[in-house]
């Protein structure tokens, strides 16, 4: 019987050391960011599909109902270093049915895991957008809304003219989810495509600092971007507190 060959044997114990590296590897990973981070255990759960039949009196239980833009806040970190603050103003007088669906998924309060407190910012494109709201994948593919899996456009009424827009992120007419992007500069090519639906009030240097220090050119995001938590600010009620390192 041959010999097996010193090279061969060496290959395979190569081999055997690289793929253990693999497991420790993907053990860490687990151990020190999926555990610590909510949005990755959603990925992991089924997430609710309420189907909902839009109608204008589920705004009524928003404190100023449809005759007030509601103001909402996301809380950003970086890992576990809190970066900043970003506040929007939602267009329910404009776009009343998309905005109801990114407010709710703001509060949290709807169904299983049908928030944005944990997702990420999937991808940063300098000079274009931010895009954000996969709940259910983390990656730019998923995603759900408070109507089912997708819903329809709405209107294109306002234009993609300027810095700091909310609009809606889809992969073609009528299919609409959680998925938003946030404009960096004017982004004429999306006017009838998506809709707009709110606008930055506050942070507007947070958000200018995330395109430069972790976008790139083609949307990779150099670091995990993580909406840490989200919510409403209501005026007469406490301003929600600002967290430290997270």
């Amino acid at each position: 019987m041959a010999a097996r060959s010193p090279k061969r044997h060496n290959f395979r114990k190569a081999m055997l050391v690289f793929v253990g590296a693999l497991f420790a590897g993907a053990a860490w990973w687990r151990t020190r960011i999926v555990r610590k981070n909510p949005f990755f255990w959603a990925s992991f759960h089924a997430v609710d599909n309420l189907a909902l039949e839009y109608s204008p009196e589920m705004w009524d239980k928003a404190p100023g109902g449809l005759k007030k833009r509601p103001v909402i806040f996301f809380d950003i970190a970086r890992q576990e270093k809190y970066i900043g603050r970003l506040e929007f103003v939602l267009f329910n007088d404009i776009a009343p049915k998309t905005t109801l669906n990114f407010y709710n998924l703001c509060i949290g309060d709807l169904g299983k895991n049908l928030t944005y407190k944990g997702s990420l910012l999937d991808h940063i494109f300098q000079r274009r957008f931010v895009t954000g709201g996969d709940i259910t994948h983390g990656n730019g593919k998923g995603g759900m809304s408070i109507y089912g899996k997708t819903f329809n456009d709405e209107n294109f009424t306002l234009r993609h003219d300027r810095f700091g827009l909310l609009s809606t992120f889809n992969s073609g007419p009528n299919t609409n989810n959680s998925k938003f992007r946030i404009t960096l500069y004017p982004n004429p090519d999306l006017d009838g495509k998506s809709t707009v639906f709110g606008e930055i009030i506050k942070g507007h240097d947070i958000l200018r600092m995330l395109e430069t220090r972790f976008g790139s050119p083609y949307g990779n995001v150099a670091r995990l971007v993580v909406i840490k938590n989200c919510g409403e600010i209501v005026p007469g009620m406490p301003y929600p507190p600002i967290p430290e390192n997270l």
